[in-house]
């Protein structure tokens, strides 16, 4: 069962003004059921409730409510006598409902306000339950339902705000909610973790999307073909598979060129989707695809590797590599959303966790020190995939991701803290052909720069030794012999942190304060590099 945002109260409370703006807000459908029920009847509800009576109506209105809470429409907004048919309220177990509470005079205060406006424009329609004296009627609905509402409400929302407040509020609820993570920004999207791959997929999918295709990295192409099936079910859906070539090999331009080529033979517009299922360079690949045709389309993200999970799915951030390096061509593009499914990390070798891990570990040393403490205590056990604590660091560490892209998506300021160590992981992968796996050079990155930062004086002393046993704890690399620095450093400076010909390097002040700091002093770095075990 997909879960919805499901919103409930007495008349005039707001739900259907809210329900629009949440959905505007979310990017996501919406549904008024009495609405509905009038398109249905071709009446309004006033003439069907005369009709039919209250238990008709009711019984008609149960059968509404199911087909919303069943279809693809994420927001739900019901009739305010509808949580008192008792079958009716059954349906709403597991989903959240929201009830927007405000006192009968609030309302009828409000109604009033409305009536006379209606009246002007000769459009005043009488509610059934409030015909006769409106004030006193509302104060017997509000004192017959308020026990139900709030029996049945997962939160309360004060309904005496401005609609924008509302929906202000269930957006800030949605973001606390165990199971979501929320990325704020012009264009919100959600994270949403779980165990069902099709249903969590199926949630985040846009209903405008009539052409869907999706891009498998080579191990999970069964995984591919499996959502491609249950996103068929949709009558008028078309979903293809197309399959990339795996890790870094997907990010260069001729594999992009055979993206745009696919969406072309596809004829994809574009309310239509570009679902990248697989790791990072999937992830990065299919976004800039999605950004790139027909001046940008869709994309939601389904990660299936930890370091995807925690890092490259998440921001916006899309891009292939370049002959002079890494990431250099790509684009902001802000998915739809982003499917977290737990048990895809079981497609993934142990050595595929211990470098996903060290994504997770620099969000501890930025933001969340509570990481690397739970690192600490978990040790090796950490890899172990259906480990709860693994689940808890990766939630942990979306959460820190997500902060901070909703302040800064354009890495203007306080998104480069997410660099920490990439500028000589970079170097790293480059000098290497891209052979030696992202996280493995993050890792020792981060040693570098806990090194650099205390010989410049910034942060204590001991963090590289804080730093090393923290790394080494779960199983990652502190230290590297591939390379010399003399061929490190000319690549580090293809960075695209490097401003006026300096680098610039993300160091702590402490554990949970980065700073970003130019550096010029050769010495310094090299001493770094030498600490980090790299040769001159």
């Amino acid at each position: 069962m997909t879960r919805k945002i499901v919103l409930i109260g007495l008349p005039t409370s707001g739900k259907s003004k809210t329900a629009g703006l949440l959905a505007q807000a979310l990017h996501a459908d919406w549904v008024d059921t009495d609405l509905v029920i009038e398109q249905r009847f071709g009446k309004k509800i006033p003439w069907i409730f005369r009709e039919i009576g209250e238990d008709g109506f009711r019984c008609l209105e149960y059968q509404v409510v199911k087909d919303a809470l069943s279809g693809p429409a994420r927001i739900v907004s019901l009739g305010g006598g509808a949580p008192t048919f008792p079958a009716t309220r059954n349906l709403l177990a597991g989903h959240t409902v929201y009830y927007l509470k405000a006192s009968p005079d609030f309302l009828s205060d409000r109604q009033e306000q409305r009536s006379q406006k209606s009246a002007k424009k000769k459009t005043a329609q009488v509610r059934p339950l409030l015909a006769g004296d409106a004030r006193q009627r509302m104060r017997e609905l509000y004192d017959g339902r308020k026990d139900i509402y709030e029996k049945i409400a997962s939160v309360v929302i004060d309904a005496e705000k401005k609609r924008q407040e509302m929906a202000a509020d269930i957006i800030a609820a949605e973001s606390s909610a165990g199971d979501t993570v929320w990325v704020q920004g012009a264009k919100p999207y959600r994270v949403v973790f779980g165990e069902d791959l099709a249903g969590e997929v199926a949630d985040l999918v846009p209903a405008r999307a009539r052409k869907i295709l999706i891009l498998a990295a080579p191990p999970v192409v069964s995984l591919a073909e499996e959502l491609a099936q249950n996103l068929t079910s949709v009558e008028g859906r078309e979903v293809k598979v197309m399959v990339l070539p795996d890790g870094e090999a997907a990010k260069q331009l001729p594999v992009l060129s055979s993206v745009w080529d696919a969406a072309a033979a596809f004829e994809m517009e574009r309310g239509d989707l570009i679902i990248p299922l697989g790791g990072g360079a999937t992830t990065d690949l299919g976004g800039f695809a999605a950004a790139t045709w027909l001046r940008g389309m869709d994309v939601l993200q389904v990660p299936t590797t930890l370091l995807a999970m925690v890092d490259a799915a998440i921001g916006g951030k899309t891009g292939i590599d370049w002959t002079t390096g890494k990431n250099l061509v790509g684009a902001f593009h802000p998915p739809v959303g982003v499917a977290v499914d737990f048990t895809t990390l079981q497609t993934l070798p142990r050595e595929n966790v211990i470098e996903g891990l060290a994504e997770a570990l620099k969000c501890g040393f930025i933001r969340d020190p509570e990481i690397l403490e739970i690192a600490r205590e978990a040790g090796s056990d950490l890899t172990a995939v259906d480990s709860p604590r693994l689940r808890e660091v990766i939630f942990r560490a979306v959460q820190v991701k997500a902060a901070v892209v909703s302040e800064d998506l354009y890495e203007s300021g306080l998104r480069e803290y997410l660099n920490y160590g990439h500028t000589l992981a970079h170097a790293i992968e480059k000098a290497e052909d891209f052979r030696f796996p992202h996280g493995l050079a993050v890792a020792i990155g981060i040693v570098f720069a806990a090194h650099l930062g205390a010989l410049l004086g910034i942060g204590p002393r001991d963090l590289p030794r804080t730093v090393v046993e923290r790394l080494e704890a779960v199983g990652l690399p502190t230290t590297y012999s591939g390379k010399t620095f003399t061929e490190l450093k000319p690549l580090m400076y293809a960075d695209k942190k490097v401003r006026g010909g300096e680098l610039r390097f993300v160091l702590l002040e402490e554990i949970g304060r980065p700073t970003v700091v130019p550096v010029s002093a050769t010495d310094a770095l090299q001493e770094a590099a030498r600490l980090t075990g790299i040769e001159p």
